[in-house]
């Protein structure tokens, strides 16, 4: 009983001094582990910083590689992160070469080769409806589209129709006050000569010519609501 009580306290204290030993030594590592880190970390910052070491780069700042040292162009907007190939260059737009400008409006070239008005506001809505025009005055909108200019003989040689609508895109882009003459209302002009005419023939003068000239005045006139029907019928009885 005493041997068997014996053996079993010195195998206790066998256990005891090895776990002892055991714990101490783990301990032991675990310290040594946590310098080896802790002085891993203090050299790797200390090359963040300072950038001292054989071979070893500096972290990148900021933005990184993304765009680095590229200064921005000067005079070009960016839009996002792309720039306009055609600002850079110094080009127009696709459109700049589609439509022409005409006072505070723009109006479509290729509508205008195919003999079709096409008025629009800066941002390409449209400013009233698409009118189909003649020869004559196609040839005073492109006149005035590229060279700012009105041919005041070619005007004259206009219809009363197209004087109307030429007075109108005047309106409309607001060029009627940026030329040195004014252009004459049609309808005023319309009126003057019918007057004068109905004045000549009142006073016995019924030349041929006159006569004749007055016959179109007159469907003018009354076309445009300037005379009524009685009027009408008047001067026409008068001239057959």
């Amino acid at each position: 009983m005493k041997a068997t009580k014996a053996v079993y306290q010195i195998k206790a204290k066998s256990y005891s001094d090895a776990k002892n030993y055991t714990e101490v030594d783990q301990f032991s590592d675990r310290q040594d582990e946590r310098t080896v880190r802790q002085t891993m970390n203090n050299m790797v910052d200390q090359v963040r910083t300072t950038g001292v070491g054989s071979g070893v780069k500096r972290k990148l700042q900021g933005r990184g590689l993304r765009g680095a040292g590229v200064a921005p162009l000067e005079g070009v907007v960016r839009r996002g992160r792309t720039y306009n190939l055609n600002e850079i260059q110094g080009l127009a737009t696709p459109s700049a070469y589609i439509y022409r400008q005409l006072g505070s409006k723009y109006i479509r070239i290729p509508d205008l080769d195919n003999k079709t008005l096409v008025i629009v506001q800066p941002n390409r809505r449209k400013c009233g409806p698409k009118r189909v025009i003649s020869d004559p005055l196609q040839s005073m909108i492109r006149t005035l589209a590229f060279k700012q200019h009105i041919d005041q003989a070619e005007y004259d040689k206009l219809s009363i129709d197209d004087k109307k609508l030429f007075k109108e895109i005047l309106a409309i882009t607001h060029l009627q006050y940026n030329f040195h003459d004014r252009v004459e209302d049609p309808l005023e002009a319309l009126k003057a000569e019918y007057d004068k005419l109905k004045g000549e023939l009142e006073l016995g003068n019924d030349n041929l010519s006159i006569i004749k000239q007055l016959k179109s005045l007159s469907v003018d006139m009354y076309s445009n609501r300037m005379i009524d029907d009685k009027e009408f019928k008047e001067i026409i009885t008068r001239l057959l």
